[in-house]
């Protein structure tokens, strides 16, 4: 099946592996496109949603899974094993050609980020192990949308990730460390339309945001994508609840240290991960600057 823009008008939001809690449910289906949510080419094959280079890296335990929707208020919750999660939603040239080359390449700036032996210094601009780490960033985002039937971010975002192989114009990642207490990884996503309170002015998008982590590695993305276009960007401003943990990816207009300081409790990353919600979101021009 091929996947168009969401259509929720409340939001929503898809957790996994963050909340544990007793269940003897069965995982949900392995989800799958007709054609490649990347390239638009098919056929798809079956692809990890996170590398195995992480589980094989890391370990794969069992994990008490929770799937949820924070506009329903729904909940799923099922047993598994940690960093196995599949889709079929990739063609085998985009597996096995630039997301292939791109895990080998962030490979070493990750596993040093989960070891936390050595201080890790990113410089200011847009290249070298900064730029390798937000591209694996915004792609492992995208790919882990498909860990249950209603992902979060657009499919326009996919098109423009795959045509430039940088995180999209419209967006903003961050960094956090987590203690892990629970869990070795999960996600929590959200999505809302953006409509106009003038009745005159046509324009219509979507804004969304997902937080995931990997053992003690927080990441999240937030950003917006036009339907109807509408002429004027979108400033987006994050929340500053939780700034002493948090530092900027990208764009990259200042040096990110890791590990950071201070880090986030289970309890405190799914609020952290909340918090895309009450992005402020003020409209501006075009070329006011992202913060």
């Amino acid at each position: 099946m091929t996947r168009d823009l969401p259509r929720r008008n409340a939001q929503g939001a898809i957790a996994l592996n963050i909340l544990p809690r007793k269940s003897s449910r069965r995982p949900p289906p392995m989800m799958q496109t007709d054609t490649c949510v990347f390239c638009g080419a098919a056929p798809t094959t079956i692809e990890d949603l996170l590398p195995k280079w992480i589980g094989r890296y890391l370990g794969r335990r069992g994990t008490m899974s929770v799937l949820g929707d924070s506009g329903s208020g729904t909940r799923r919750t099922f047993k598994g094993r940690a960093y196995v999660a599949k889709a079929k939603i990739v063609c085998e040239t985009c597996n096995g050609g630039w997301m292939s080359r791109l895990e080998v390449e962030a490979g070493p700036v990750l596993r040093g980020m989960f070891d936390e032996k050595l201080a890790i210094s990113f410089p200011i601009g847009p290249t070298g192990s900064r730029r390798l780490l937000a591209q694996w960033v915004m792609k492992t985002a995208l790919m882990l949308q498909y860990v249950d039937s209603d992902p979060a971010i657009p499919v326009a975002v996919y098109h423009d990730f795959y045509a430039t192989r940088e995180p999209p114009a419209h967006s903003l990642l961050f960094l956090a460390r987590h203690e892990a207490q629970n869990s070795p990884s999960g996600m929590i996503s959200v999505s809302s339309e953006l409509t106009p309170t003038d009745p005159t002015v046509n324009f219509r998008g979507y804004l969304y945001g997902t937080t995931f982590f990997v053992k003690n590695v927080v990441m999240q993305i937030v950003g917006y994508v036009w339907d109807v276009p509408a002429g004027i960007g979108l400033y987006l401003a994050f929340p500053q609840t939780f700034a002493i943990y948090v530092q900027r990816l990208w764009p990259a207009a200042a040096r990110l240290e890791w590990p950071p300081p201070q880090a986030l409790n289970d309890a405190q990353l799914v609020r952290f991960a909340e918090e895309t919600r009450d992005i402020r979101t003020n409209w501006s021009d075009e070329r006011k600057p992202t913060p």
